[in-house]
């Protein structure tokens, strides 16, 4: 509901706290092209991709944070999107491989999203194994399941 945040697993469900649901709606932003509207967009380096030639695409969307994306030399396909912004520790990457690529409904999407962060506890790999595009999402999906009370201590 934009106010409220949640994730299940194999062991539990649990509430997010709000530092989780900010990187959450980061992670999902990631979906979306273009990330930002690439203003002042230059190509600035060809790099490996795991182990794959990319085209790297780099532009700066404000004070401070430098926003680069990784199109595969060989079929022009996103391969990473990596965001680097400015703390008081030094520059942060954040970064999310895009990989698994199909063909859904005319269209050319990643079933596999990798991201990756400074905390390697935040990191996670997705892997869709259904995608459809433009299809309602009943709103009941998002209701939070109940969350069990935590067992008594022995």
């Amino acid at each position: 509901d934009g106010g409220d945040g949640w994730t299940r697993d194999e062991k539990e469900t649990r509430v997010l706290p709000a530092g989780e649901r900010a990187q959450l709606r980061d992670i999902l932003g990631t979906l979306a092209f273009p990330p930002d509207e690439p203003r002042g967009a230059r190509v600035v380096a060809k790099e490996p991709v795991d182990g794959r030639p990319a085209w790297v695409l780099e532009w700066t969307p404000a004070p401070g944070r430098t926003e680069r994306l990784y199109f595969d030399v060989e079929n022009g396909l996103l391969a990473r999107r990596e965001r680097l912004t400015q703390r008081t520790v030094g520059l942060v990457p954040e970064r999310v491989d895009y990989e698994g690529y199909r063909d859904v409904g005319g269209t050319t999407v990643p079933a596999t999203f990798k991201a990756s962060y400074v905390d390697p506890w935040i990191g996670a790999t997705r892997t869709f194994t259904e995608i459809q595009l433009g299809v309602p999402v009943d709103d009941a999906v998002f209701t939070r399941p109940a969350i069990p009370p935590p067992a008594p201590a022995k």
